[in-house]
């Protein structure tokens, strides 16, 4: 348990969402991403789940909490074949020490190819294409054992009761 302590809160995780354009769909292999103070680099597969090729821009969403963005995602912007993948590396900036447990959105977006069609507007919809489960709880901070988590009390053995 002493090593769970010291090892969680030099975790960022990572909450990854998709965000979708008409019928286009680029779907990560996880709803999680977790990047420790160590390694300082993770990488995740997005697949290309529709029929056509389509371009997919990856962004990172920072907290209100947070001065400033702490990340580097890279590519940011990438071609993606039909039912192909792409490789997304996030990297810790340098000089950024992690001292507690963090969580920052990763934005997918599928950008569809053009259509030909002339006189036309086409218009950004953004949905979330996971499942509700995969969403963020709110952070809390655990008084019985001091660690702190999104998902700590569902996850560990403190319930809620009421």
């Amino acid at each position: 348990m002493n090593a769970l302590r010291k090892f969680l809160p030099v975790i960022l995780l990572f909450w990854c969402a998709t965000t979708t354009v008409f019928a286009a769909g680029m779907k990560p292999e996880t709803p999680v991403l977790f990047l420790d103070d160590q390694t300082r680099e993770a990488t995740i597969n997005v697949l290309n789940t529709d029929t056509s090729t389509a371009l997919l821009h990856s962004s990172l969403q920072t907290l209100p909490e947070d001065k400033e963005n702490q990340l580097i995602i890279t590519p940011q912007l990438s071609r993606v074949d039909a039912g192909k993948k792409q490789q997304i590396r996030v990297v810790l900036k340098d000089g950024i020490k992690l001292d507690k447990q963090r969580m920052q959105r990763i934005n997918f977006v599928s950008i569809p190819q053009d259509d030909g069609q002339k006189n036309r507007a086409r218009l950004l919809v953004e949905k979330f294409a996971g499942n509700a489960g995969d969403r963020p709880a709110p952070f809390y901070h655990c008084p019985d054992c001091g660690l702190h988590g999104s998902r700590h009390r569902q996850r560990h053995h403190h319930r809620a009761t009421g």
